[in-house]
């Protein structure tokens, strides 16, 4: 997931052929507030591992980026973006070497 290690794109920009592509779903949750974050998880899973791993730790990693970042992130290392959209709590990014 890109929360856990942003610095993939460029990792990912290494191995792809000309013309491939990247696909990134991930947690549109930037500045939404701690109880609002909470809300968000409606599976009994998706809790449990807030829970395990501390609510703060949690929020923290899960509220870091947003659609925006990874769009930057992506074009910084050269990427064009192709599509991109918001829906409920995720994000999809797809870019194109």
């Amino acid at each position: 997931m890109f929360h856990e290690n942003p610095r993939i794109f460029r990792e990912i920009n290494n191995v792809l052929t000309r013309n491939g592509k990247i696909c990134v779903l991930d947690y549109n949750m930037k500045g939404i507030s701690k109880r609002d974050f909470y809300k968000r998880f409606n599976f009994d899973n998706e809790k449990k591992a807030i829970e395990n791993e501390g609510f703060e730790n949690s929020y923290k990693k899960h509220t870091k980026f947003d659609l925006a970042d990874c769009v930057s992130l992506g074009e910084s290392v050269g990427f064009k973006t192709i599509e991109k959209d918001v829906f409920g709590k995720y994000f999809l990014w797809v870019g194109q070497k």
